[in-house]
C-alpha cells in the first residue's frame, strides 16, 4: 500500500490599489489563500515580490500589479496579478466676475480653480481669441481702451480634462469730452442766439450750460436756444 501526498495549493494574490495622479504608489500588498494546518506566510521560503510599471508621473489609468517569487515547502504556489488604478479629479472653476473701469485704467479678472494639480490656464477674448501669455489664474488688461471691451473667459485644464469658465464682460467707460466747442455769436438785441457743442464719451451724456460760470436754467440739451440774448 502506498500513500501519495501532494503539495497543497496556495494562491498568492496582489491586492488591488488606487491613488491620485502625482502621488507615490501605495504599498503593494498580497493576500494568501490555501494555507493548511494553521500555517501562515511565515512558512514561505521566499516571500512574494510585487511590482508595477506605474510611476508618480503615470497618467490616470489602470496598471498591472505583478506578484511573483513566493515559494514554500509542501505548497504549489499560484500567483495572481492585481491592478493599480491612478485617478485624477477633473478641474472645476468659479468666476470670473464682470468688470467696469474708466478708460486707461487696468482691469483684472480672476478665477478660483480646483482639481488635481498641475492646473493649466488659457484666457480668451470674445470666445475664440486666445490671449498670448495669459496662462495664470488672473488676467490683467492694462491701459484698458474701448476696443478691449467685450467678453473674457478662461479654460482650465489638467490630466483629467478641461473646463471653460463663464464669460465675464469688460465695460470700459470713456470720460466725456467736447469735440466741437461752441462758437462765439453776435446778434441783434431781442433775437435768439444759438450755441451748439459736439461731445463724445460713454452714453448717456448730460449737459449743463453756464453763463459766466453760473448754470443756465433748464439747459440739459446739446443745443442752447434761450429766449433772451446772453449779454
Amino acid at each position: 500500500v502506498s500513500l501519495l501526498v501532494t503539495a497543497a495549493a496556495l494562491t498568492v494574490t496582489a491586492q488591488n490599489q488606487s491613488r491620485l495622479y502625482g502621488q507615490a504608489n501605495p504599498a503593494l500588498t498580497v493576500s494568501y489563500s490555501g494555507f493548511v494546518n494553521g500555517e501562515t506566510a511565515s512558512v514561505l521560503q521566499t516571500p512574494a515580490a510585487t511590482t508595477t510599471p506605474a510611476v508618480v508621473a503615470s497618467l490616470p489609468g489602470s496598471y498591472p500589479i505583478t506578484v511573483s517569487g513566493a515559494s514554500a515547502a509542501n505548497y504549489a504556489v499560484t500567483h495572481v496579478s492585481g491592478t493599480l488604478t491612478v485617478t485624477a479629479d477633473g478641474p472645476a472653476v468659479t468666476g470670473p466676475a464682470n468688470v467696469t473701469v474708466v478708460a486707461t485704467s487696468n482691469a483684472t479678472f480672476s478665477v478660483t480653480a480646483t482639481g488635481t494639480a498641475p492646473l493649466g490656464y488659457q484666457w480668451f477674448f470674445s470666445g475664440t481669441n486666445a490671449l498670448a501669455g495669459a496662462t495664470n489664474a488672473s488676467l490683467t488688461v492694462t491701459n484698458a481702451q474701448p476696443g478691449d471691451a467685450g467678453g473674457y473667459s478662461v479654460v482650465v485644464t489638467n490630466v483629467a480634462g478641461s473646463v471653460t469658465s463663464v464669460v465675464a464682460s469688460l465695460t470700459v467707460l470713456v470720460p466725456p469730452g467736447v469735440t466741437t466747442q461752441p462758437a462765439n455769436q453776435t446778434v441783434n438785441a431781442l433775437t435768439d442766439a444759438g450755441f451748439t457743442v459736439v461731445a463724445a464719451g460713454t452714453l448717456p451724456l448730460a449737459y449743463r450750460w453756464e453763463k459766466d460760470g453760473v448754470p443756465v436754467d433748464a439747459s440739459v440739451a446739446a443745443i442752447l436756444r434761450p429766449m433772451w440774448p446772453l449779454l
